[in-house]
């Protein structure tokens, strides 16, 4: 009797520890393909960022700058031109779907 009982559970724990098997099988496929998923993205994310740094040189290129200044004439700054943030004049924000008031009165 006592052979059967062992047998019975020896049977049982069997199955029980095929059934966590195949579920920790899937469960780690499916971590797998998270994680590929993941990866493309890192990838992708490098390749934008190489393109925005490929840019950005091309912008901040000396001669580039040059020649953008020529061509629409900019000066340089000059000091006078930098003002503090309580020199600025408050103007009213407008309100949208209300039509402006220049009278100045509301």
């Amino acid at each position: 009797m006592k052979q059967r009982y062992f047998n019975l559970i020896c049977i049982v724990v069997a199955l029980l520890s095929g059934i966590l098997t195949f579920m920790l099988k899937y469960h780690v496929l499916d971590k797998e393909k998270n994680l590929k998923k993941i990866y493309s993205e890192i990838k992708q994310n490098k390749r934008e960022m190489h393109g925005l740094q490929t840019d950005w040189a091309a912008l901040t290129n000396p001669e580039n700058l040059r020649l953008q200044a020529d061509q629409t004439k900019a000066q340089p700054i000059r000091a006078k031109q930098i003002i503090q943030s309580n020199q600025l004049q408050e103007k009213p924000v407008p309100v949208p779907g209300r039509r402006p008031n220049f009278e100045g009165n509301e």
